[in-house]
């Protein structure tokens, strides 16, 4: 066989291996307690959460009264270096841990017993069991292709989109439209052949942002759709922020139809300046959810200052750990003193829950206009989502603020399929070539002659 060829065949493959990264894994044990030190003798279930999904779960130990991980081992697996690892105890945030390398931990984990809840995520698709404050109920968790708004799959018995009907209509069977508008629920006049879509609607908007003066309304509007040309839903719309308003909270969608819904908010002066994040659910009784994140700046009436942050579209979509780029345009009105012009700038990072991931701050000068960049150092562990970068422009001795934000998403991106892509094309390059190398290897031995091959094949008659 080609000796330059074995050498690339084996090349090729060390390169592969090298850009799979193999993940690591951890093994964990310990006590469990409560949040006043006592030990948990309950028998509650301990999860492992790694990028939102439920990766591990065990029991707490009944032989071990209040501790986990002995029997049975309690094995974390599929992480990197770097991952954040989120534990929880009865359905309950407990303990974090990053990932650092393979090992075994010995690692106390806290119950919070009116801590918030996790929603477990067994399967990986999105959907959890346990419904409620967690979305639309998962009927079977360990199937990820069982879930709400699954396209029901009439080769099986089981409820395939969890809305208690096994195989119904549509889309195995026939029934006959709902012309008169009423039940809301599901039909269709799908006969054979028909194909239902893989989602019951759309909503055009993945985020919204509205800016606003303290004491006056301000408003932005999302649509919802509904693609396809045979099923009928009642869509159901809620949105938690108190000084925030829909113009519906439920209507029907018919097929091809779509309905624009208004979003106003109205923060009187009793609500602090800055800015403020919440998510707008909207699901249809096929039980599938979507969520829009909204972040509302509340500024000040009549503010001195204005404030722009753009993202570059390459920023858009990043990873955990990497740098995102930002653009700032600050402007402050004609006539304002240099004095005045000395302002304190906060720059922070919240996910669509509101909560706070990353804060830094700056004295500037800013003049008429003044137009600069800025990198942010994203945290290792965050989980993949939408996140929003928000910067604030506080002045008149912290009574008066500007704010502008702008959505960006953390997670995976075409980039990394590509990444596998071509590592399946490099592995397939060197299964064929050691294909090919012993193709040409025994075709060149069948065309020696009979003599030569007897020698080859015994050596010792050369003598």
């Amino acid at each position: 066989m080609n000796k330059k060829l074995i050498i690339l065949v084996f090349a090729l493959t060390f390169i592969a291996l090298a850009l799979a990264q193999p993940p690591s894994f951890h093994q964990f044990y310990g006590e469990v307690r409560y949040d006043d030190a006592g030990l948990v003798t309950d028998p509650f279930y301990v999860r492992a959460f790694l990028n939102n999904t439920l990766v591990e779960e065990t029991i707490i130990d009944q032989s071990y009264l209040g501790h986990y991980g002995y029997s049975p081992v309690f094995l974390v697996e599929g992480g990197r270096d770097g991952d954040i690892i989120i534990f929880s105890i009865d359905n309950r945030f407990s303990t974090n841990y990053t990932f650092v390398e393979e090992e075994t931990l010995e690692l106390t984990l806290i119950y919070y017993p009116n801590g918030s809840l996790v929603c477990p995520d067994y399967d990986g698709d999105s959907y959890s069991p346990l419904g409620g404050t967690c979305g639309a109920a998962d009927c079977n968790d360990r199937n990820a292709a069982i879930h709400p708004g699954a396209i029901e799959n009439c080769a099986t018995p089981y409820d395939d989109n969890c809305n208690g009907l096994p195989n119904e209509n549509p889309p195995c069977g026939v029934l006959p439209d709902d012309d008169d508008g009423g039940g809301g629920s599901t039909s269709s006049s799908c006969g054979a052949g028909c194909v239902l879509p893989k989602t019951s609607f759309n909503v055009d908007n993945e985020t919204l942002v509205i800016t606003v003066e303290q004491g006056q309304s301000g408003s932005a509007t999302f649509t919802v759709s509904n693609p396809t040309s045979i099923s009928r839903y009642d869509v159901y719309v809620s949105l938690a922020l108190s000084w925030a308003s829909l113009d519906t909270n439920s209507f029907k969608l018919g097929p091809g139809e779509s309905r624009t819904i208004a979003v106003t908010v109205s923060p009187d002066v009793n609500i602090e300046l800055g800015s403020y994040v919440d998510t707008i659910k909207v699901w249809t009784s096929t039980s599938e959810q979507r969520e829009v994140p909204l972040s509302v700046n509340v500024v000040s009436p009549g503010s001195i200052f204005d404030i722009v942050v753009d993202i570059p579209k390459a920023d858009l979509n990043i990873w955990p750990g990497e740098l995102l780029h930002a653009s700032f345009v600050m402007t402050r009105l004609v006539g304002v003193s240099e004095e005045e012009a000395n302002v304190s700038v906060d720059y922070f990072i919240k996910d669509s829950k509101d909560n706070e991931i990353f804060r830094t701050s700056e004295i500037r000068n800013i003049p008429s206009e003044d137009k600069f960049d800025k990198e942010f150092l994203l945290p290792k562990g965050i989980p993949n989502g939408k996140y929003v970068l928000v910067s604030q422009v506080v002045y008149d001795d912290g009574e008066k603020t500007a704010v502008a934000s702008k959505w960006f998403d953390v997670g995976p991106k075409k980039l990394d399929t590509l990444r596998w892509i071509i590592i399946l094309l490099i592995l397939l390059i060197a299964i064929v070539s050691i294909i090919i190398s012993i193709v040409i290897h025994y075709r060149n031995k069948a065309k020696l002659p009979i003599n030569v091959q007897a020698r080859v094949q015994n050596p010792a008659t050369n003598s």
